[in-house]
């Protein structure tokens, strides 16, 4: 790796493994399940896993005419476990998130600075009739500043509407709804604000080289060094939009090796 960043990642030196690539670990980062991600979390940011019992809330936006369509918290303890999900359907954006009751309650146990909700994103496949996971996101909670944001490794063109302002109209209801809650009074920051420059770190890969599945990397390792550092998400982006290619790729991989070296289980 590039000696000019040796300092920049010695955050995250930990979980480096400079090898040779290795298809099989980032097709098993792309898969990885819930329960991998708890303790992913538990170990890089001290993060505790879900509570028992929590509710699930759901947010509707129609990206035809971006008017608000509803919210509803019908779901509590569903069977599959998850922080944050969403899909993508006829027009419809749907984000199915903890609930503000459940994320309060999350908020106000933690004495971390950061508190992260991963959130995969669903598309309708036409071809099978089915949803598939067609990328991955994170929310972001700052404790201490109390802000919230939603970061994708795409930058200010959240997949898979490609426009945050969707996004935006939705995280301003869930904000909305925990400061109805608590008196901390958070900030839902928009990426056109804290990323105004548009970085994009998920970048147009050759997927000869890369394969698939570098925005499930890019994402744990923006928690990981976010996490590690405490430092800002727009200076973070910056730096790492910064890095040669060929060195982002390589950071990639190594991270990806260390990924999987650490919680893949024969």
């Amino acid at each position: 790796m590039a000696t000019n960043i040796y300092e920049f990642v010695k955050p995250i030196n930990g979980m480096l493994i400079h090898d040779k690539h290795d298809e099989n670990h980032m097709k098993f980062i792309t898969k990885v399940n819930f329960e991998i991600i708890e303790q992913f979390l538990l170990l890089v940011n001290d993060q505790q896993p879900l509570p028992n019992s929590y509710e699930i809330a759901s947010y509707k936006v129609n990206m035809k005419d971006g008017s608000f369509v509803e919210s509803n918290y019908d779901v509590t303890n569903p069977e599959d476990k998850y922080y944050c999900s969403t899909i993508y359907y006829n027009g419809i954006l749907s984000i199915d998130i903890l609930s503000p009751m459940t994320t309060t309650q999350i908020l106000s146990s933690s004495n971390t600075k950061y508190i992260f909700y991963p959130m995969l994103i669903h598309i309708y496949d036409t071809k099978t009739n089915k949803y598939k996971v067609g990328h991955i996101t994170f929310v972001l909670f700052d404790t201490v500043k109390k802000k919230i944001y939603l970061i994708d490794s795409n930058g200010r063109n959240c997949f898979p509407c490609w426009n945050c302002m969707y996004y935006d109209i939705i995280f301003d209801h869930f904000t909305e709804e925990i400061n109805f809650i608590t008196d901390d009074n958070y900030a839902y920051v928009s990426s056109n604000v804290w990323n105004k420059n548009n970085y994009e770190l998920n970048r147009n890969f050759d997927d000869s080289v890369i394969g698939s599945g570098h925005c499930v990397c890019i994402s744990l390792l923006l928690i990981h060094y976010l996490s590690s550092t405490g430092r800002d998400i727009t200076e973070i982006f910056e730096k790492f939009n910064s890095l040669d290619i060929d060195v982002f790729i390589e950071l990639i991989f190594d991270y990806t090796n260390g990924f999987f070296n650490l919680f893949y289980k024969e």
